[in-house]
């Protein structure tokens, strides 16, 4: 996968800083979506009587064979770091620590067997933006390298016209 990244340089009155700047596509899913198409819901959907005599393992099953139907979103992540300038903190750890937040990084190339798991993994663990963001926040903050921070999840959305952004900065965070 290619990541757009960026290190940023800054001497302001004779202090150095260095900004490590990643920005990375994940994937998400509505936990709204989900949360409507379970079959566990049937009572509010008005659909109990057709399944009343369904016990829990039996719907369980029926999920499986019937799939999950919530919507996918693709999430833009945007992280920007304060690094302390006497460690090391590599652009692949970054990333793989964003990516963990969402459900799932995306794939240039998924083989259908593949696809399919993605997408159950995703509706296990469905996420608004502010839950990745929330969920970003905390993995940074738990970094020594790591200053202060500045981060943006956008959700694309795909049914609806318009998308979700959720910010988000340390208290200490004094550029831009």
């Amino acid at each position: 996968m290619a990541y757009a990244c960026a290190f940023i340089g800054i001497k302001k009155n004779g202090s150095y800083s260095f900004i490590l700047e990643v920005n990375v596509t994940a994937a998400s899913v509505c936990p709204c979506s989900r949360e409507m198409s379970l079959l566990e819901n049937l009572s509010e959907k008005g659909l109990n009587e057709k399944y009343s005599n369904l016990t829990s393992p039996e719907i369980k099953l029926i999920t499986n064979k019937v799939g999950m139907g919530a919507h996918n979103q693709r999430s833009q992540i945007k992280v920007e770091v304060l690094i302390d300038l006497n460690s090391t903190f590599w652009i692949e750890d970054l990333v793989a620590m964003i990516e963990a937040q969402a459900y799932a990084p995306t794939y240039p190339i998924l083989k259908r067997p593949d696809e399919k798991s993605v997408t159950e993994t995703g509706y296990k663990n469905a996420k608004f933006s502010e839950d990745i963001a929330r969920d970003v926040q905390l993995v940074i903050q738990s970094r020594k390298e790591v200053l202060a921070w500045a981060l943006k999840v956008q959700n694309e959305e795909s049914i609806h016209p318009f998308d979700v952004v959720s910010s988000s900065k340390s208290d200490n965070w004094k550029f831009y």
